[in-house]
């Protein structure tokens, strides 16, 4: 008799225990979605502010007022 409390007792706690780990597992995905969406952002903008700056020393190298040289230096 007391075998069947004991095992209707560790279910329920079992079931509240998925319940909790439910909760936690669908907060940490909406977590990391978002961060990995800013990661997204920063690297896009990274190479935004990589594609611009090659975009300025190639007009500026093609007016003859710094070298190709100066480039690859100022960018890396």
């Amino acid at each position: 008799m007391w075998g069947f409390y004991w095992e209707l007792r560790v279910v329920t706690l079992c079931s509240r225990f998925d319940t909790a780990l439910e909760v936690g597992r669908l907060l940490a995905m909406k977590k990391y979605f978002t961060m990995a969406v800013c990661v997204g952002i920063v690297f896009f903008l990274d190479y935004i502010g990589y594609g611009l700056a090659f975009w300025y020393g190639a007009e500026l190298v093609s007016k003859s007022e710094i070298t190709p040289g100066s480039v690859f230096t100022v960018s890396f």
